[in-house]
């Protein structure tokens, strides 16, 4: 009888044992698998911070990329604007350009001199090309279509435009520092012009119509 109950109660101590281990390793288990839950909840949290920045950084120069082309679109002229400029500050000369086939022609050479170095120089020359160009651009790029597809045309022009070059080459002879002085030049050539084109012209054409 008393192994008997020997061997029972070391069955019994036996399952009791495993009951304990089973138990604790249980525990264990959930232990470790919490654990490891914090320890990647808490790198997630902390790749979310590394991240953030650069998807901040990353955020912003998308916006710039976006905000650049309408600022350069602000910033850059219209084509009115475009044209205005081009024509007050470096327009070319299109009729004599096509008269003497070249933009590096002395005579074309010679325009674009008086009007960067003196007219340009003062705010009434200024005024005065600004005006001028409104003008001269509104029939110059048919003159000049003209004068390359028809070369007797193209000579009349150049007999025509002969006088006109001839008095705006005596402003290389003088100075023109003020606006007095370019004031001056510019009445007096305007005035020398109309006589050669119009005055004596007619002066001419009258006489002639009392001989006939």
């Amino acid at each position: 009888m008393s192994e008997k109950k020997i061997k029972t109660s070391s069955i019994i101590s036996i399952i009791v044992s495993v009951l304990i281990l089973g138990i604790l390793g249980s525990a264990q288990d959930i232990f470790s698998v919490e654990h490891t839950g914090v320890d990647n909840g808490g790198s997630a949290i902390e790749e979310e911070m590394m991240e953030d920045p650069m998807k901040a950084t990353e955020e912003a120069m998308e916006e710039e990329m976006m905000e650049d082309p309408m600022e350069e679109e602000m910033m850059e002229d219209t084509p009115a604007e475009k044209s205005t400029n081009s024509q007050t500050k470096g327009g070319g000369c299109l009729i004599a350009t096509a008269t003497y086939d070249s933009e590096l022609a002395p005579q074309v050479q010679q325009l674009r001199e008086i009007r960067d170095n003196s007219l340009l120089q003062t705010e009434s020359g200024s005024a005065f090309m600004e005006s001028f160009n409104q003008f001269y651009y509104s029939f110059s790029p048919t003159i000049a279509d003209l004068e390359r597809e028809n070369p007797v045309f193209k000579e009349i022009v150049k007999i025509s435009i002969t006088p006109l070059l001839s008095s705006l080459s005596l402003l290389n002879y003088v100075d023109m520092d003020s606006e007095s002085e370019v004031l001056g030049y510019g009445i007096s050539l305007i005035i020398l012009n109309v006589g050669m084109y119009f005055v004596a012209p007619a002066i001419v054409i009258h006489r002639i119509k009392k001989y006939v």
